[in-house]
């Protein structure tokens, strides 16, 4: 008969309450801590995880999460490998995790094995505590149990929600630069809560607020994790900082980020306000947070839902495109000219571009004359089910200073130039069959 394997048994992340690691080295303790206030509705966290052995503070939330994981089902061993040799498998003293969780205030871990080396197709070499024999098993690998205490800490620097942000503002080398706010709230949620307010600039520069980049910059900020934990002696450029984030909560709480002065390809250097530790950061979600008033504005050329599209009309020269949706399949077909099929991949393309569409810049000293838009060289039609209608008018390219080609373009009935990417202008040309 073959031997009945043993099994890790479950523990979920809502009654885990300890975690140790020990190593040759080191013995990192997790202990989950309520939280107070936490609701009580499906997917809200009642616990937090915090560092409590060999250093103290809050702990990697979504690194814990990632551990525990591996254990919401019994986890089954897939083969036994050997009987003691545990060296050649990163099981032995100098080289294995010995990994214990408990669950319930329980007085013994309800999981305790040590993890070796990673094993062929995803899986770990093991062994169970009290045990000689080699297992392999799927847990998730050495590297989630096989870190420094230090990098357990949470990376998580600002840690909100953007629907909770009140305000955003940022100042360059000690001089005001930008500052967004909510505007009134539009009405109640279904719970009863006030819905966030459109994003405004303050003060009011003449121009509409990009909302889409507004709430990228709030979202990206409270879930912005530090890549690199760098400590209190690292020098990132902070006597005085470059510039500095700071977030404002609707319940009053203020948020600061300091920016050094100093930059690595890709990365930025930053501390929380008042704490003196330094952290590398991804340096594209730092320059989004310094955008200017002027990349704040509004450069929305399009938004619809593509369902909504009846008819899709596109004229260039004497050349005229009309396609129809079918709304039952959502398959497009060629109602103008006669015996003529387009990739309808192509169509795809061009249709989800243009249900977002923004441009890449606002241009305010171009004339429509000179833009091309007086008579425009190619334009797009679009007309809804509900009879409404709306469109993108092409103008003449042009080069910036780095050699790239835009395109002037306008929304229909609108007389505010922009630029477009050659790229951009395209694809949506593509769905028309002008390649």
């Amino acid at each position: 008969l073959s031997e009945t394997l043993p099994l890790l048994e479950a523990v979920s992340k809502d009654n885990a309450t300890r975690i140790e690691l020990t190593t040759a080295i080191h013995k990192t303790v997790l202990t989950a801590v309520p939280v107070a206030d936490a609701d009580a509705g499906a997917g809200v966290d009642t616990v937090q995880w915090e560092l409590t052995a060999p250093i103290t503070g809050a702990a990697d939330q979504q690194a814990v999460k990632a551990l525990l994981a591996s254990f919401r089902k019994e986890v089954p061993l897939d083969v036994k490998i050997d009987e003691g040799n545990l060296a050649d498998y990163g099981l032995d003293a100098g080289n294995g995790v010995v990994v214990e969780i408990w669950r319930d205030g329980g007085a013994q871990p309800a999981v305790s094995f040590t993890v070796g080396f990673d094993a062929p197709g995803g899986s770990s070499f093991i062994r169970l505590s009290g045990d000689d024999a080699v297992y392999r098993a799927r847990v998730g690998g050495r590297h989630r149990y096989d870190r420094k205490p230090a990098e357990w800490r949470n990376r998580v620097l600002l840690d909100f929600d953007k629907d909770d942000v009140a305000a955003i503002e940022t100042t360059m080398r000690g001089e005001p630069h930008a500052r967004l706010e909510r505007g009134d709230s539009p009405g109640m949620d279904v719970d009863g809560l006030p819905l966030p307010g459109p994003w405004v600039l303050s003060p009011d520069p003449g121009w509409p607020t990009d909302p889409l980049l507004a709430d990228a910059i709030a979202s990206n900020l409270g879930s912005m994790r530090a890549g690199e934990l760098l400590g209190p002696e690292f020098d990132g450029g902070f006597s005085p900082p470059a510039a500095t984030i700071q977030v404002q909560l609707a319940t009053g709480e203020t948020k600061a980020l300091e920016v050094g002065t100093r930059a690595a390809e890709g990365a930025a250097f930053v501390r929380l306000q008042g704490q003196p530790d330094v952290y590398r950061v991804a340096a594209s979600t730092i320059r989004q947070a310094l955008a200017s008033p002027t990349e704040l504005r509004d450069k929305t050329l399009l938004n619809f839902a593509r369902q909504n599209v009846d008819t899709m009309a596109y004229q260039e020269g004497r050349v005229a495109v009309l396609l129809q949706q079918d709304l039952a399949t959502g398959a497009w077909n060629v109602l103008q000219p006669d015996n003529v099929d387009l990739d309808v991949k192509l169509v795809y393309f061009a249709v989800n571009t243009m249900a977002q569409l923004r441009s890449d810049q606002v241009v305010e000293d171009v004339s429509l004359q000179d833009a091309g838009l007086l008579d425009p060289s190619a334009r797009v039609v679009l007309r809804f089910v509900d009879g409404q209608t709306a469109g993108l008018e092409i103008g003449r390219p042009m080069q910036d200073e780095r050699g790239r080609t835009f395109f002037y373009v306008k929304a229909g009935g609108s007389d505010q130039v922009h630029l477009l990417r050659e790229a951009v202008v395209a694809k949506i040309k593509a769905g028309f069959g002008r390649g």
